[in-house]
C-alpha cells in the first residue's frame, strides 16, 4: 500500500511539473484607434511579427485579423499567439528590451490591448485557427 502511495504522490508531482513547465501561449489582442492609418497598422503587425526574430525564446508566433461571424471581437482586430517553453521564458520576453520597445511604439496607434497567458492542461494537442494568405483567423 505503501509503494502504491508513493508511487501515485510521484504521478502527480510528475503532471503538475510538467503542466508547470510548459509549453506556455501568450495571446495579445489589439484594437486600433480610429485615427490609426493602415500604414500604421502594417508596420504595427511587421513590428510584433520581428519579435521572434530577437528573442530566441519565442517558440512560435502566430497570428491574424478577426474574420468571425460572430461579430464578438468588440473592436479587437488583431490576435497574436506566442508559444514559450516554460513560465520563465514568457517573463524574460515581458521584460526583454525588444518587447519593451514594441510596447511603446504600438502604443502610438492602439486604442487598447489585452493579453492572456495559459499553459497546456491536456495531453490533447491544440488546434489552432486555419489562416490564409493574407493573415485571417476565425478565432
Amino acid at each position: 500500500m505503501k509503494s502504491l502511495l508513493a508511487l501515485a504522490s510521484l504521478a502527480l508531482f510528475t503532471m503538475s511539473t510538467i503542466a508547470a513547465d510548459g509549453p506556455v501561449f501568450h495571446i495579445v489582442h489589439f484594437k486600433f484607434k480610429a485615427e490609426a492609418t493602415p500604414a500604421q497598422i502594417a508596420q504595427v503587425e511587421k513590428d510584433f511579427a520581428a519579435l521572434k526574430g530577437k528573442m530566441d525564446i519565442v517558440q512560435s508566433l502566430d497570428w491574424g485579423t478577426d474574420i468571425s461571424p460572430e461579430k464578438l471581437g468588440d473592436g479587437f482586430t488583431h490576435c497574436w499567439v506566442l508559444t514559450f517553453k516554460n513560465e520563465k521564458d514568457r517573463d524574460a520576453y515581458i521584460v526583454h528590451p525588444a518587447h519593451k520597445a514594441f510596447v511603446a511604439t504600438s502604443a502610438r496607434c492602439s486604442k487598447s490591448r489585452s493579453s492572456w497567458t495559459s499553459s497546456r492542461r491536456s495531453s490533447a494537442r491544440l488546434s489552432y485557427p486555419q489562416t490564409n494568405a493574407k493573415n485571417t483567423c476565425d478565432w
